[in-house]
């Protein structure tokens, strides 16, 4: 039976993969110039700035250290020991979590939050978290 549990991965550069239920996709944004020629009543549309906004990835798990590790990089990134920008692979898996349907580049990423969430006595699922990560560009392979 399908399931939409854990569709999404998170691909890492020199960190690992994470695993997550829900996640909000970055956009990227463009603001062109506008320039106005001579009489022109319109401003004719040019290149301007872009950003990416963040990616936020909640109820994430992690295998073995991953989950230390990046917890361990927004530690190191905020407090100025390591701001090593990193790339990552956004992938959305099919409805079954096995087949990959859609595959997006994230350039030049630096952690935006580390959040544990909430723990329960009866809760036998793995401990899991959010996390934030925000990229320079974004390219949907």
């Amino acid at each position: 039976m399908p399931t939409s549990e854990n569709r999404f991965l998170l691909e890492i550069d020199g960190i690992g993969t994470i695993r997550a239920t829900e996640v909000t996709m970055p956009d990227k944004e463009h603001t062109p110039v506008e320039l106005y020629v001579g009489n022109r009543p319109n401003p004719i549309l040019v290149r301007g700035n872009f950003k990416v906004n963040e990616l936020t990835f909640k109820h994430a798990t992690g295998l073995g250290q991953v989950t230390r590790e990046i917890s361990q990089w927004v530690d190191n990134y905020t407090s100025g020991l390591d701001v090593t920008k990193r790339g990552a692979r956004f992938i959305v898996l099919d409805e079954a979590g096995v087949t990959p349907i859609d595959t997006y580049e994230l350039r030049n990423g630096v952690p935006t939050r580390f959040k544990p969430e909430t723990h329960g006595a009866a809760n036998t699922s793995a401990s899991m978290f959010t996390f934030g990560f925000r990229a320079e560009d974004m390219v949907r392979l």
